[in-house]
């Protein structure tokens, strides 16, 4: 008879253990601060790199894959948000180049007909902004936190939304998202991370456009980070 009348009150105590254990609590602030600050003394601040870009496309569900090889060189300073990126095909044609100086950002095709949509276009210079974009957030809330990830949004602009996802372990940027209206437009995953002169790099970048349903995939072949 008392077996009978524990169990109850076993389940119960099951029961508030598990929803406790599950609950995510907020972490200290000082934590996070700890590893933003660290994160951003490992980002490089102004650096030029050499890449190769696979650029992926489907542009009907039902035609197969287009794929792209292009040579891409970038350069970039976080401090001012200024960057400049190239393309070029295997034969040495410039495909395009997107530049930002001073505030005024810069289109140049070459090859208008391989971008013959104005969205299209736009869609290509804002994931150049996005793939040099090494930079984070100063404006900031916590959107989630467990052992290993740390997630934040920035408060900067109230009509879009950019999340960043970093390791807790070493401080580096892992995700990036960008979300308009709840939808996502865009994520950028960054991968195989390589020390060059005291600034953590990653030497793959994978970035997915949702809007147009393509992906460009890019591995660095040179970085020269600029002090």
């Amino acid at each position: 008879m008392e077996s009978e009348r524990l169990i109850p009150l076993l389940k119960v105590a099951a029961l508030l253990a598990l929803t406790v254990g599950c609950r995510t609590l907020p972490p200290p602030a000082e934590r996070v601060t700890s590893l933003l600050d660290r994160a951003h003394r490992q980002l490089p601040v102004r650096w030029d790199a050499i890449q190769t870009v696979i650029f992926e496309i489907k542009p009907h569900w039902w035609w197969p894959t287009v794929r792209m090889t292009i040579l891409g060189y970038a350069a970039a300073d976080s401090s001012t948000g200024d960057y400049r990126l190239v393309c070029l095909s295997p034969l040495g044609m410039k495909m395009f180049e997107i530049s930002r100086i001073g505030g005024r950002e810069s289109v140049s095709i070459p090859t208008p007909e391989l971008f013959d949509k104005a969205d299209f276009l736009n869609s290509v210079r804002r994931d150049a902004s996005r793939l040099v974009g090494l930079d984070l957030p100063r404006q900031f809330r916590v959107a989630h936190w467990d052992s290993s990830r740390l997630t934040i949004e920035d408060t900067s602009a109230p009509l879009t939304r950019t999340r960043y996802v970093l390791s807790i372990s070493n401080a580096t940027l892992l995700e990036k998202s960008y979300y308009e209206g709840g939808h996502c437009l865009a994520d950028v995953a960054y991968s195989d991370y390589h020390t060059v002169d005291g600034v953590m790099v990653p030497y793959r970048v994978v970035l997915r456009n949702r809007e147009h349903d393509y992906r460009l995939s890019l591995a660095v072949k040179e970085f020269h980070p600029q002090r």
